[in-house]
């Protein structure tokens, strides 16, 4: 078949419950081998990128490189742009060197991989990015308008 079912009905939950739709268990609840990272400063997202650029090459994907573009995109927004700032805006500007983040604006970097597939989850600790903010901000990069 060209789908699973396990993967048919995942889809099915996140239209059904759309909050849901993101989150490294939601895909991969039998994962075996998982690892993890906490960005505390900004200079920790190449350190992140280059961990999961060496999972996905352990685990044999074909042009990772294709991902890097992605995979840089979502864990710098996840750092930047997750914090209001009093005003409302952004707290960070990006590109700005983040010496130390408080505890909860720390991004969590997860990876797993387990008989079906691998998974990448990028989450900020707030929950405060929505999926269309991260979607923008991957799609403007991916085609060049960003």
């Amino acid at each position: 078949v060209p789908f699973s079912f396990a993967e048919f009905a995942t889809a099915m939950d996140n239209l059904l419950e759309p909050q849901r739709g993101f989150g490294l268990e939601t895909y991969l609840p039998g994962a075996s081998s998982v690892g993890e990272m906490e960005i505390r400063s900004s200079m920790q997202i190449m350190d992140a990128f280059y961990m999961l650029q060496d999972f996905f090459k352990l685990h044999r994907v074909k042009n990772v490189d294709d991902l890097s573009t992605a995979l840089i995109e979502a864990i710098t927004n996840a750092v930047y742009h997750a914090m209001p700032g009093q005003d409302g805006n952004d707290k960070y500007e990006k590109g700005q060197v983040i010496e130390e983040l408080p505890p909860d604006e720390t991004v969590l970097v997860r990876y797993a991989a387990d008989a079906s597939g691998l998974g990448v989850s990028i989450c900020d600790r707030g929950g405060r990015l929505s999926k269309d903010q991260i979607l923008y901000w991957l799609e403007r990069n991916v085609s060049g308008s960003g």
